[in-house]
């Protein structure tokens, strides 16, 4: 089992936030939270440091996934797995943060585990 590996999830749409949930722990991974902005991710990650972030790109809240992403990328040096339904010019913008990868919407389980184990490797 994969418990001992803790993910954050940062999603905005609560129906993706809680299928992605579902799925991380059918994989077999500890789920830290589901939070819904990039304020949220942080005050987490100052209390409970993740192994590895799932975030959206467009997020509720000041902060969006990018600009998230390079403050834990920063501060933390977590690896991140952006999600999105826009795919190039904005993927283009995520290749800024060490350590991450991308999933454009709507992707398939396997495709979601696939990236969360070459992660986590």
């Amino acid at each position: 089992m994969n418990n001992d590996r803790k993910i954050l999830i940062v999603e905005d749409e609560k129906a993706i936030a809680l299928d992605l949930q579902k799925t991380v722990s059918n994989f077999g991974y500890s789920v830290l939270s589901t939070v819904s902005s990039g304020e949220e991710a942080l005050d987490i990650m100052a209390v409970n440091k993740p192994n590895l972030v799932i975030m959206d790109i467009l997020l509720a809240g000041d902060l969006n996934g990018i600009e998230t992403g390079v403050i834990v990328s920063e501060r933390y040096k977590i690896p991140i797995i952006y999600i999105t339904a826009y795919a190039k010019e904005i993927l283009l913008r995520s290749k800024i943060t060490e350590s991450s990868t991308f999933l454009v919407k709507p992707f398939n389980e396997s495709e979601l585990k696939e990236k969360i184990e070459a992660v986590l490797k």
